[in-house]
């Protein structure tokens, strides 16, 4: 029976575009979708259920439009859930609109001044957009707010280290220490990485340091300085880092093995890393990862014949079936 057949109730229409969605098959969904919301403009789970179904579909752009017609009228309310808000930032974030992504954040934390979370999101926003005098004037003002966050100093840390203004960004994260002693060490790593994605190395280097004083137990905080010096050219360094946390955890050594090689390919050294991965697979001969990863290490660094042996032993051993 066709949808023409007979007179369906808007329950019914609803399920079957809800249904239609679930099976992707978006365009068929979307009209019905339509023809519902011309019968009941108002119905908010109705416009909701659309803006996910352009987002399946692609249609970012339709959905993007369904979402601020919702925003509208949370905002309108005296209790603001939020839910049209909280799908407009993922997907302004997966779409790189930083513009239009502070718009929206700007415009709820105008009508929500006092919720630190949604000025928060409005400071990562400007980070984002390089709006970096803005996020350090938000995440000052939500260290007014909530003193007592670690959260939030670590945020105006990370705003200062973008601002090159170090001497606050490391007076930021002594204070999240000082407030949680016992993550001192997971503080640190979060310097670190502030810094590695600022091009600071060396004060990364020194953040995972301290780091790795406060809990020197965590492998993957001794392959991250690793990793780092690698990026600063310490190859000898970065292979103690590496076997410190083979040493901690040596059941995964060729998982660590693999990701040395990972770092030393990025960075061009390829004979370094052709050796690393060729450990891993004494390790775990029948992982096919490893075997890429030197294949593309040797690839890169002109390591022809020794490319055209390592394929000839995966195929013998039948790696890739």
């Amino acid at each position: 029976m066709s949808l023409n057949d007979r007179q369906y109730t808007y329950r019914e229409l609803y399920d079957r575009a809800d249904k239609l969605a679930g099976e992707k098959r978006y365009t068929e969904a979307l009209d019905l979708y339509l023809r519902l919301s011309r019968m009941n403009p108002n119905d908010e789970s109705l416009i909701m259920s659309m803006a996910w179904t352009y987002r399946d579909s692609g249609d970012t752009e339709n959905a993007i439009t369904c979402l601020e017609s919702l925003l509208e009228k949370e905002l309108a309310r005296d209790i603001f859930t939020g839910f049209a808000y909280d799908e407009l930032v993922k997907i302004l974030r997966e779409k790189g609109e930083s513009d239009k992504l502070i718009e929206i954040c700007e415009k709820v934390v105008n009508a929500q001044p006092c919720d630190c979370a949604f000025i928060a999101t409005l400071g990562e926003s400007y980070l984002r957009g390089g709006k970096v005098q803005n996020a350090v004037d938000v995440f000052e003002r939500i260290t007014r707010m909530e003193p007592d966050s670690v959260v939030y100093w670590c945020f105006l840390g990370n705003a200062l280290i973008a601002a090159a203004d170090f001497v606050r960004a490391e007076e930021a994260y002594e204070k999240a220490c000082a407030l949680d002693p016992d993550e001192a060490g997971s503080i640190y790593f979060r310097m670190a990485d502030a810094y590695l994605k600022n091009g600071c190395y060396q004060r990364a280097e020194e953040a995972l340091c301290r780091s790795i004083d406060a809990d020197c137990e965590k492998p993957l905080n001794h392959c991250s300085l690793g990793d780092i010096y690698i990026k600063e050219r310490k190859l000898v360094e970065a292979h103690v880092s590496y076997r410190r946390a083979i040493e901690i955890d040596p059941a995964s050594r060729a998982v660590y093995l693999n990701r040395l090689g990972n770092a030393l390919t990025k960075e061009g050294f390829n004979a370094e890393a052709a050796d690393a991965f060729e450990e891993a697979i004494e390790e775990e001969p029948d992982n096919p990862f490893y075997y890429l990863g030197l294949f593309k290490a040797c690839e890169k660094g002109g390591f022809d014949d020794r490319a055209r042996e390592i394929y000839r032993q995966a195929i013998k051993r039948k790696v890739f079936n």
